[in-house]
């Protein structure tokens, strides 16, 4: 399955940079990964404390098909 996975990759690039894709809108309930890492990120950008981001960053461990959850920040 991974092989199949991957050979997918280049293809979804494509369609993502198209001229008719505007924007992508995450399942709430099961795409939590994405955007909880996304927020991570803009929280290292931002400035935010070390110590909220460790502890944001250690409740998103081993969220792979969860919801979006609330960082704090």
């Amino acid at each position: 399955i991974p092989r199949q996975d991957y050979s997918n990759i280049p293809i979804q690039q494509k369609g993502l940079h198209s001229d008719g894709f505007e924007y992508m809108r995450l399942s709430k309930e099961r795409e939590g990964l994405v955007s909880n890492f996304q927020r991570l990120i803009d929280g290292y950008i931002a400035g935010v404390s070390p110590e909220q981001l460790a502890k944001a960053n250690n409740e998103l461990g081993g969220n792979f098909d969860g919801p979006i959850k609330d960082l704090g920040f």
